[in-house]
């Protein structure tokens, strides 16, 4: 993981200066399935994202779901947020994440998008399931599932965007 430093700090307001409009945009745009846009120009490559919470998915077509590459490139498949959520073991949360991490970084993937956080409020909520809640409150909640799981992404060098849904309501119309 790279360290937040004044040099850095420095070198992105550099090259952020040196950006043109389009790439400013390419950045911050999808440019096809779980990936955005780059500045090839200036080196900055496209951040590569995965959206399996469960575990790492293949690459993908830009325009499909097919998978990109060879299929046979297993990976973990790991216990929902939920799950893990409902051991109370920071433990086994972090290992969670650790695994998640390393297999994420050996596809070449730079973010996860998760984990999911909500308070589920119906069980008709389709996406319960990757939610690390267990009505313990936020506390014991962030204790024992979510910081240690995302304490073990980081390990494998990626960065983890947190996702939060509407409060548990069930989603209508998708």
């Amino acid at each position: 993981m790279t360290v937040i430093t004044e040099a850095n700090k420095t070198k992105a307001r550099e090259l952020t200066a040196q950006l043109t409009l389009d790439e400013k945009i390419a950045i911050v745009h999808a440019a096809g399935l779980f990936r955005n846009g780059n500045a090839e120009r200036l080196g900055i490559p496209p951040l590569r994202m995965d959206d399996g919470p469960m575990g790492v998915r293949a690459e993908l077509h830009n325009d499909n779901w097919a998978p990109l590459y060879n299929t046979r490139d297993y990976v973990t498949y790991l216990p929902s947020g939920s799950a893990v959520a409902s051991t109370w073991n920071p433990d086994l949360a972090r290992m969670t994440g650790e695994v998640l991490g390393e297999e994420a970084r050996g596809r070449g993937k730079d973010v996860i998008l998760g984990p999911s956080i909500n308070i589920k409020r119906s069980p008709l909520c389709g996406r319960n399931f990757r939610i690390h809640e267990r009505g313990s409150g936020p506390d014991r909640r962030a204790r024992c599932g979510l910081h240690p799981r995302r304490a073990g992404i980081r390990r494998g060098r990626l960065r983890e965007t947190l996702r939060g849904q509407q409060p548990g309501n069930r989603p209508i119309g998708r």
